[in-house]
């Protein structure tokens, strides 16, 4: 009755040899594995090291040349000073610096420009091929002059075709430049514009208009801006008075026919004392 018994323990003796030869090829996985994930790691961190250099250090992105396009009457050392300080205030200048070619801004905006008016816009190209950075400048061009006659001596700027101030101007009189002379308003800052964007271009429709009819001006005046018109002051020929709240164009050919002495009641045109076109598509004369 002994024998079956010492049989049974011996059966029972096996499953435990297998569980220590899983529990060992187990560790050994483990061990692999591990071994597996420090060299990815070793690996991983020499490619990123690698990387670093050739991003940092290396001369590929290293700037070769810096292109500057466009410039007339801004020098070129203003504007490439004004590009260096746009770049060194992004991170990504402060991280590769001004010879690397990321560390130059992708573009420049309207507000960044506020601290040059001569420049419109500025386009940055990047020929990583090359090296180079080109910068693409597109300045603001002098339309008239602009006098602020509240100001003590009157304060005279230059604006350009959009309203905007670019510069001290000095004071002018006669026909070669258009001026406006401004009762109405104080100083503004250089980069304002003189009016908002809807009397603006009401008011150079007016000097379109002048300008047009061969008429000597001796001032444009803008007196009130909260009754939104101008006066034009002529030499030897009638005052001529406009709103800003429409555009002139139609007052031209009613100067012109004046001026061929039609319907003036026997004066001519120099006789007259003003014409007003105040009124929408009405003309009024004296």
């Amino acid at each position: 009755m002994r024998w079956p018994r010492l049989q049974s323990l011996k059966k029972e003796k096996a499953p435990e040899k297998d569980v220590y030869l899983a529990d060992i090829q187990a560790r050994k996985d483990k061990a692999r594995q591990r071994w597996l994930a420090l060299t990815y790691i070793f690996l991983a961190g020499l490619i990123l090291i690698a990387a670093a250099w050739v991003i940092l250090r290396s001369p590929l992105f290293r700037v070769r040349e810096v292109r500057l396009e466009g410039l007339a009457e801004v020098e070129d050392a203003d504007a490439l000073s004004f590009l260096h300080s746009q770049a060194l205030r992004g991170f990504a200048s402060n991280l590769f610096g001004l010879n690397h070619m990321w560390g130059w801004p992708a573009q420049i905006t309207a507000a960044d420009l506020e601290i040059m008016p001569g420049i419109k816009t500025v386009e940055i190209e990047k020929e990583y091929w090359r090296r180079r950075i080109t910068a693409r400048f597109r300045e603001r061009e002098g339309y008239g002059i602009w006098c602020f006659m509240r100001a003590e001596p009157a304060h005279c700027i230059w604006f350009d075709a959009e309203g905007v101030i670019l510069e001290k101007s000095v004071f002018v009189e006669g026909n070669l430049l258009r001026r406006v002379a401004d009762y109405a308003q104080e100083p503004k800052r250089i980069h304002a514009r003189v009016l908002p964007p809807e009397l603006l271009a009401n008011l150079f429709s007016v000097l379109r208009v002048v300008a047009e009819a061969k008429v000597s001006v001796r001032e444009v005046r803008l007196e009130d801006l909260t009754l939104e018109e101008v006066r034009v002051a002529t030499y030897a020929a009638p005052d001529l008075y406009f709103s800003l709240r429409f555009p002139a164009d139609n007052a031209l050919a009613v100067i012109d026919s004046l001026q061929a002495g039609e319907s003036q009641n026997g004066k001519s045109f120099g006789e007259l004392e003003y014409i007003d076109f105040r009124v929408e598509n009405r003309a009024y004369y004296k």
